[in-house]
């Protein structure tokens, strides 16, 4: 949900601040998710041999082929717990490729998340604030342009996006404006009723992806959405508060 320019496209400013995995988390998943994968592999045969003993297996086949590796030497027990340092190590990797990262200057702001980098000018932005572990970045118009979990404390975020004149908030500047989506609510559209109902399936479902892309579709019509367990809630769009 964030329109954004050309990967190849280099931040403007100096100085500017790094917003990310905490190096201490990276640290500890760094070191941490290997050994993980190491004790995995080597106890995973060990649990399965047990597992044996019983009548009933959900997955004999895997079952017997692991509990093959139990008590194994030489070149075949180092490959077993070989992969088990590897996969500790992906997991690793993923976890923090998959982690956002944010890259502010004074006039614009990168956002980094598996693999895909982002630009944003600080003036398209109209408030950031924390709505509980995730960020949310709206436009001028109160449209949504980024909502994501942030693993950086809230405030080196605060403390960040102010060094850089982005407009922070304590807290949602819309939060009383929001209303609990009812199918026969009459302010809104029926074609936003439509959507909301779709989505509240989807929601049920846990089918985030269609979620996110039908809250895209409500946006586009001028409205706004949040959701807390699995309730909606909407508001149309409105115009940027003054900055403090």
């Amino acid at each position: 949900m964030v329109s954004g320019q050309s990967r190849s496209q280099q931040l403007s400013g100096s100085q500017a601040t790094v917003l990310g995995l905490p190096r201490g988390d990276r640290i500890v998943i760094y070191a941490g998710a290997p050994l993980a994968g190491l004790l995995l592999a080597f106890g995973l045969p060990w649990v399965a041999n047990w597992l044996l003993q019983f009548d009933w297996l959900p997955l004999p086949g895997v079952v017997r082929l692991l509990a093959a590796f139990d008590g194994t030497s030489g070149w075949k027990s180092l490959l077993w717990l070989g992969g088990g340092l590897v996969l500790g190590l992906v997991f690793a990797v993923v976890a923090t490729v998959e982690s956002l990262k944010l890259t502010l200057t004074d006039q614009q702001l990168r956002i980094d998340k598996s693999g895909d980098t982002r630009f944003l000018a600080r003036a398209e932005i109209g408030a950031v604030f924390l709505d509980g572990k995730e960020l949310v970045l709206l436009d001028r118009h109160s449209r949504e342009l980024l909502r994501d979990t942030h693993d950086a404390p809230a405030p080196a975020l605060a403390a960040g996006f102010r060094a850089h004149g982005y407009p922070w908030q304590d807290r949602d500047p819309y939060e009383g404006r929001y209303h609990r989506w009812l199918p026969d609510f009459p302010e809104l559209p029926p074609r936003v009723h439509a959507l909301l109902a779709t989505r509240q399936v989807a929601l049920e479902r846990k089918d985030h992806k269609d979620a996110a892309r039908l809250a895209e579709e409500v946006a586009q019509l001028g409205y706004v959405l949040r959701t807390e367990d699995q309730t909606q809630y909407w508001r149309a769009l409105e115009s940027a508060p003054q900055e403090e």
